[in-house]
């Protein structure tokens, strides 16, 4: 077998010259500094080797199952063979679904680049209408904060209202006071001349204090004149007209005291009112702050949402961009797995060669001829595959 194969070119891995592995020392020895040796070019069965890599067993059993013709070959020679073949041609269909994975990515290109360019415009479009209503709910926030202001300013003036209605009732208790405190200090010793002649000038001090509380009471000029002659009359020589003076002047007064009553219990009702008012107010001046809130928060929302989509559509753009390259790239991956394919059906039909001897291509590229005899050798055949590289070899070459 191996006087056959030696004659048979490509059939062992290639080897460099035996000059090549010399020592320093030798060379040095030799004639000086060693020569460099070039490498000797792969040959079909290093291609073959490189390709089923990944099975060390199968590696080292190969070349020895090619040593020997294909028809002379054994049992477990032919094992080794239909083993490389199967492992070629499910390289192959890997190669094959890559390459048709890559073109269809690649041929994508177009359609991906228009749904790109598609959704850059959807985007560009919402981040228009998101940035309307962003800037809508800021002018809206504006509009809610006047009026909630215009409220507050509302509830100030009516609380100013109620001070003035409780600054009145002061005044009119007051003067409520200031009467019927005249009455026992200045009416009743007057009307009952008590005050001896000796003091007649506190008689005539209550009396000009008397006559200021009837200029309040509006009494006519004729009446107050009237009265102010009697009250300087003693009380038992007063005649008849005297007397009507005083009894219609104390009419008078007491009407005073009446309206006062009056006065003040009109002011309560309306402090009443107005304190309804005011708390009316005040609920409208917190729910315009609540809604004021409300709208900030939606305001804040809204451009937080606009912020977001102004970041997708700079990275939309960023994409759209970018697209030639990623076009390009997927156009060199197909390129670089189409390279690969063929370079697998190249190792394929050197196998081919090395493994029958014929020249003459496979039946399709796709499927190796080898295939049909391993489908026909026996199941447990693929038992006895998984074995020590070195076992492996000497089983190939026996």
């Amino acid at each position: 077998h191996l006087s056959r194969a030696s004659s048979r070119t490509g059939l062992r891995p290639s080897r460099v010259a035996p000059a090549a592995s010399m020592g320093k020392r030798a060379a040095a020895k030799a004639g000086g500094r060693a020569p460099k040796v070039a490498k000797a070019p792969a040959g079909p069965l290093d291609e073959v080797l490189r390709a089923i890599a990944a099975d060390e067993a199968l590696v080292a059993a190969l070349p020895c199952a090619l040593e020997s013709p294909a028809a002379e070959r054994h049992e477990f020679q032919v094992k080794v063979v239909e083993a490389a073949a199967a492992f070629l041609e499910t390289a192959e269909a890997a190669a094959r679904r890559k390459l048709e994975d890559a073109s269809a990515l690649s041929e994508a290109s177009s359609a991906d680049r228009a749904k790109l360019e598609e959704d850059l415009t959807a985007a560009r479009a919402l981040e228009a209408t998101l940035r309307t209503s962003a800037d809508a709910k800021v002018a809206a926030v504006g509009v809610a904060d006047l009026a909630a202001g215009a409220a507050a300013q509302h509830v100030e003036a009516e609380k100013v209202k109620l001070q003035e209605l409780e600054a009145r009732k002061a005044a009119a208790e007051q003067a409520q006071v200031r009467f019927r405190d005249g009455l026992a200090e200045l009416w009743d010793p007057l009307v009952a001349s008590s005050l001896p002649p000796s003091q007649w000038r506190v008689r005539n001090q209550k009396l000009t204090a008397l006559l200021r509380l009837f200029e309040e009471c509006s009494i006519p000029a004729s009446l107050a004149a009237a009265l102010e002659s009697a009250m300087r009359i003693k009380a038992d020589a007063r005649g008849s007209f005297a007397n009507v003076a005083i009894n219609s002047a104390h009419e008078a007064y007491q009407a005073k005291l009446a309206s006062e009553q009056e006065k003040i219990a009109a002011v309560d009702a309306a402090i009443v009112e107005q304190a309804s008012a005011i708390a009316a107010s005040e609920a409208k001046c917190s729910e315009a702050a609540a809604t004021v809130s409300k709208m900030q928060e939606a305001s804040v929302e809204a451009q937080n949402t606009w912020a977001k989509q102004t970041t997708t559509v700079a990275n939309l753009e960023k994409d759209v961009r970018g697209f030639d390259n990623v076009a390009a790239q997927r156009a060199a991956a197909m390129d670089a797995a189409g390279v690969e394919l063929e370079r697998i059906r190249d190792v394929i039909r050197k196998f081919h060669i090395l493994s029958t001897g014929s020249i003459q291509e496979p039946a399709t590229e796709e499927v190796d001829s080898t295939k049909a005899a391993a489908e026909a050798a026996p199941a447990e055949a693929a038992d006895a595959l998984p074995q020590p590289a070195a076992a492996a070899e000497e089983a190939a070459c026996a």
